[in-house]
């Protein structure tokens, strides 16, 4: 009987962990990464390369921290680039890939946010927020929302596009 109560309780604190530790994957910053674009062959070394032609440009990723974290602090302002390149996109890896209310600020930062399980698998969901003509607006990839997800989605839009948050919007 002893061994059965203590069965029970570590299976339970084993699921409580095990579940703590999802739903904080779900809003971890550590899984997150910045996209910039640089060019391929730096301006100061285009002397002889085609002024009409735009240069050939290669996506550098780098840890998203820093600018999470000018996100969140008390300062109106963000980081918007790095060593002079405008961040893309933030992108981050995500069991749910509906944007949590956490990420709304992020959102409103106008740097489109990608959230996937796995951005290296052809086969994992992605979904994709940006500002488009003055709107919050959404597209997904391989993804089948259930009704709660739909509902949640519907609503975190309605907050970003209504009037009130206007105010709250980091790119006016």
């Amino acid at each position: 009987m002893k061994n059965t109560i203590i069965n029970t309780v570590l299976l339970s604190t084993a699921l409580l962990i095990a579940f703590a530790h999802t739903a904080l994957a779900e809003d971890n910053i550590a899984a997150c990464e910045i996209v910039i674009l640089k060019p391929v062959i730096p301006p100061q070394d285009r002397e002889n390369a085609s002024q009409e032609e735009p240069p050939a440009m290669i996506a550098t990723f780098l840890p998203a921290d820093d600018f999470l974290f000018s996100v969140f602090d008390n300062s109106p302002e963000f980081i918007s680039s790095v060593d002079g390149n405008d961040i893309r996109a933030v992108m981050c890896r995500r069991n749910n890939v509906i944007p949590t209310e956490f990420d709304l600020k992020i959102i409103r930062t106008g740097i489109p946010l990608h959230l996937s399980q796995n951005f290296d698998s052809p086969n994992s969901p992605l979904m994709s927020i940006r500002k488009q003509d003055g709107k919050y607006v959404y597209t997904s990839v391989g993804l089948r929302l259930n009704e709660d997800d739909k509902e949640v989605l519907k609503l975190r839009l309605n907050i970003l596009n209504s009037p009130s948050q206007k105010r709250a919007d980091m790119t006016e």
